[in-house]
């Protein structure tokens, strides 16, 4: 299961681009909004996690998911977002449907 922060570089590097500005005009967000993120004061939205899921060109509801984790503060629910998305992987494994951020 990946965490915003990585899901962030993923598409930077997905995009070639090395700045967080230059990802949040690409994922319609602003810097600011992107420095929340990346020190945890927020999470992805589904909107936000939809537009980063299509720029990695994996499937959306695997985002969702991590970052409907990440965002749980009960460690039981937590636990049923991990085996959401992990559950969500496997069948898009066994589909070929792509989950993890294309090698580059």
């Amino acid at each position: 299961m990946k965490t915003t922060v990585e899901f962030l570089d993923a598409a930077k590097s997905r995009l070639g681009i090395a700045r967080d500005t230059d990802l949040a005009r690409a994922i319609g967000l602003s810097k600011q909004q992107i420095s929340q993120l990346r020190s945890g004061v927020n999470c992805f939205s589904d909107e936000t996690a939809k537009r980063v899921a299509d720029v990695l060109g994996i499937e959306a509801p695997y985002v969702i998911a991590c970052a409907y984790s990440e965002r749980a503060r009960d460690p039981e629910i937590k636990g049923v977002w991990v085996k959401i998305a992990e559950a969500f992987a496997t069948i898009a494994l066994c589909a070929g449907v792509g989950v993890g951020a294309p090698a580059s």
